[in-house]
């Protein structure tokens, strides 16, 4: 049996000259002609903004675009912004860590930073990217969820490796160990959290509401409205249980520069997702 033809040289030249060259106006539809010819055998190596190391698997769709564009590269410059030396961040659903690297980088040595990714495959991906930054922070990698309760629960195994979830139904899933926020910081503080759950996110909070109600960590949540479906944001049960504990609401983008006046108005709804911006007032 023969084995699939390896990509042209002529390709991993391409991407790696496209991977390095700055923007230019017909730069996107050259990644895209070059994305279905890229050799899915490579990782390939890049320096984030904050200055950490991670490795991509081309095999992989959201690995792929970290390495070729940077993905998110506007928050994690938000995110470096809010967090200071010394400080502790939770990275809720790390995947291969981009977050939680940038999170390292703008704590520094005398900060913790807490990755918590359940996926076996994905969480050996997330373990090798904080391993090759040691002296960046303290990390604190677990292979958990992050939930209501300490226990176990059903996650399902997607194609596209972001896209995996909790869900008790999956025909593809897998048992996996749960933990909760107040559980893995047994009263340390938390300066700030992002969570990225799928769906799940309800859940975490009410594992974090000890951390909530007594040091009142900023929070990164994504509003993924193709899983909610809901009409308005004062639907999701997530910010009405946020808005309850005294958090107000802006676009993440914002938070950095922020006034005090919340910026997300309680009817707003989106078709896709968002990363939205929680802090207590």
């Amino acid at each position: 049996m023969s084995s699939s033809p390896r990509p042209s040289l002529f390709w991993n030249v391409a991407g790696r000259v496209l991977q390095a060259l700055p923007e230019f106006p017909t730069k996107g539809r050259w990644e895209w002609k070059w994305f279905p010819h890229r050799d899915t055998g490579r990782v390939e190596r890049r320096r984030l903004g904050g200055g950490a190391l991670i490795d991509c698997h081309l095999s992989d769709y959201n690995e792929t675009w970290v390495w070729m564009r940077l993905l998110d590269a506007d928050q994690l410059r938000v995110l470096r912004r809010l967090l200071q030396t010394g400080e502790t961040f939770i990275d809720v659903g790390a995947h291969v860590g981009v977050w939680a690297l940038e999170g390292g980088a703008a704590v520094g040595k005398t900060g913790h930073v807490f990755a918590l990714e359940p996926n076996p495959i994905t969480f050996a991906r997330l373990q090798h990217n904080l391993d090759l930054n040691p002296g960046l922070t303290q990390w604190h990698a677990q292979e958990r969820a992050a939930s209501s309760e300490v226990g176990t629960v059903t996650f399902g195994i997607a194609e596209m490796s972001e896209c995996c979830s909790i869900d008790a139904g999956a025909a593809n899933g897998i048992t996996v160990q749960t933990t909760t926020v107040d559980q893995l910081l047994n009263g340390a503080r938390c300066h700030g959290m992002k969570i990225d759950v799928e769906g799940h996110e309800l859940a975490v909070i009410e594992g974090a509401l000890t951390t909530l109600r007594q040091h009142r960590p900023w929070l990164c949540i994504e509003f993924n409205n193709t899983i909610h479906r809901l009409p308005a944001l004062s639907d999701w049960p997530v910010h009405q249980r946020l808005s309850g504990l005294g958090y107000r609401c802006w676009h993440f983008h914002d938070a950095a520069d922020r006034v005090r006046r919340p910026n997300v108005d309680a009817q707003f709804t989106t078709k896709d997702f968002v990363n939205l911006f929680y802090a207590a007032e």
